[in-house]
């Protein structure tokens, strides 16, 4: 592994690279009036979450098998790009008041399929998912995990419905980086807070919307918002030690916002073995390390993370990591490429457009390189004169070529001696 090898996050990557890689296709169910389409997709996250627990697995995120959904080139495409060796299809259907789950397992590798036994739930046992159809998943793909599986499901806390689907909204509202979306996404989460109190995603995401709005330059109130966003991150925590999501988020919050990456650091080993199919966990972890200098540690974090849900609610802000994290290698191609994606995905991120400003500044494209920095200007005219609190590079040769190329993309004037910024 390159960079500053034998780190934990090395040794870990390792790991989950060589892992049994396996994807849940979202659930079709039996169009009798009862079941719908939200509850199958809300079965999907349940099941694709427990599996995405074990580190034994590297299982696809149910985000990106939500975007995939029935398209059999995409399915072709996703088996292919996340090296696949089973893939799990299911059906739900109901009989009296009980609910059938049904699923097959195909074997890539070996081009074989065969069907499980099917699960009977009652209805007002949802619960119950956990100690039969996962692990009858489980027996399947990995014969000498599922009774750990169980144990572990005997202590899970029961999930909201209604309040995972106010987090999911969230998400897809952040992505659009607009303010008036960010407010919009903060109402949902203050809403699924309302109804489960305990629920620790929802508060580290709405942790993550005050950062975003301190990236963009849009909030009113620079220390009070980065204060804010820590209590919420810290909170989380406190409500789910276990959360990856919560870990992560507070690292991130740490490294970005107050430029502790050994606390970061820390926390970011304690998600990846929580959640170590989590994809957030991978990404911002790649940007901690990216600030540090180390570029190519960064970038195969960044891209086991795209590998895990290449097709996500939040694929702007992931893709646009990913960008960083070449960038900060020294891959200019791919930064371009993995950046352009990003910008595809919404014009509006900063981040994104400062750095395919710095990118072309260092493949020698001047032209391009001005182009975005004009246009940084135009979504963020406040930035060279606040842009210093966003700082976050440390490594003395990264940060002095960062200037360089944020000078000539003239985002900031000669005579500012500053380097740039990931959110």
């Amino acid at each position: 592994m390159p960079g500053n090898g034998g780190t934990p996050w090395n040794d870990w990557l390792s790991g989950r690279s060589s892992a049994t890689a396996v994807a849940l296709y979202p659930y079709t169910w039996c169009s009798n009036g009862t079941i719908t389409r939200d509850f199958a997709q809300h079965m999907t996250f349940i099941v694709t979450w427990a599996l995405m627990e074990l580190s034994e697995l590297r299982t696809v995120s149910p985000e990106t098998m939500l975007k995939i959904g029935s398209s059999s080139n995409d399915r072709s495409w996703l088996e292919k790009f996340a090296n696949l060796k089973y893939v799990v299809q299911g059906q739900i259907a109901q009989r009296d008041a009980a609910l059938i789950f049904s699923h097959s397992v195909r074997d890539l590798e070996a081009g074989t399929e065969w069907s499980l036994s099917t699960a009977e739930i009652p209805l007002g046992r949802l619960h119950d998912i956990h100690h039969s159809v996962v692990p009858e998943i489980i027996r399947h793909v990995a014969p000498d995990l599922h009774e750990i599986l169980i144990e572990r499901a005997r202590n899970r806390r029961p999930d909201n419905q209604k309040a995972q689907e106010l987090m999911l909204n969230a998400l897809i509202a952040i992505q659009s980086m607009r303010p008036e979306a960010l407010d919009y996404a903060e109402s949902l989460l203050v809403q699924a807070q309302k109804i489960d109190p305990h629920y620790a995603t929802a508060i580290a995401l709405h942790a993550r919307v005050h950062s975003l709005r301190i990236g963009q330059g849009w909030a009113p109130d620079h220390d009070l918002s980065a204060r804010e966003a820590l209590r919420l991150a810290r909170k989380a925590i406190q409500k789910d030690p276990n959360n990856a999501i919560a870990l992560s988020i507070n690292g991130h919050m740490l490294a970005f916002l107050f430029n502790e990456l050994e606390k970061a650091t820390s926390l970011f080993e304690q998600a990846m073995k929580v959640g170590p199919n989590e994809p957030l966990v991978w990404l911002m972890s790649a940007i901690t390390l990216a600030y540090q200098g180390r570029g190519k540690e960064a970038l195969e974090r960044a891209q086991f993370g795209l590998r895990l849900s290449p097709r996500d609610p939040l694929s702007l802000l992931h893709y646009s990591i990913a960008g960083f994290c070449a960038y900060a290698a020294g891959e200019y191609d791919l930064a371009a490429s993995l950046t352009r994606h990003a910008y595809a995905e919404g014009k509006a991120y900063s981040a994104t457009i400062r750095t395919l400003a710095c990118i072309y500044a260092a493949q020698g494209d001047v032209a391009r390189a001005r182009h975005y920095g004009q246009e940084l200007l135009s979504v963020q005219p406040d930035f060279p004169d606040c842009y210093e609190r966003l700082i976050r590079i440390q490594e003395p040769t990264f940060r002095q070529l960062s200037i360089q190329h944020l000078r000539t993309a003239g985002i900031i004037p000669p005579q500012v001696s500053k380097p740039l910024a990931a959110e």
